[in-house]
């Protein structure tokens, strides 16, 4: 059986979002779905993932 990862990174366009980013490039892991919030600063900034370009979403109260 094939594991895959669902994963979100809150902050993503902060230092330790993009470190974090970073790191999950490094290591490959088998990501089947990612999402990258931010804040509303930042929302939709892009963000680059594995030489793809993600817009990033502004997190909601609801998603806490």
């Amino acid at each position: 059986m094939d594991k895959s990862y669902k994963v979100a990174i809150v902050g993503a366009t902060g230092v330790v979002g993009r470190t974090a980013i970073k790191i999950l490039e490094d290591k490959n892991l088998p990501i089947s779905k990612y999402v990258f919030f931010s804040s509303k600063r930042s929302a939709g900034k892009i963000i680059e993932f594995k030489r793809r370009r993600i817009r990033g979403s502004r997190i909601k109260r609801r998603f806490i």
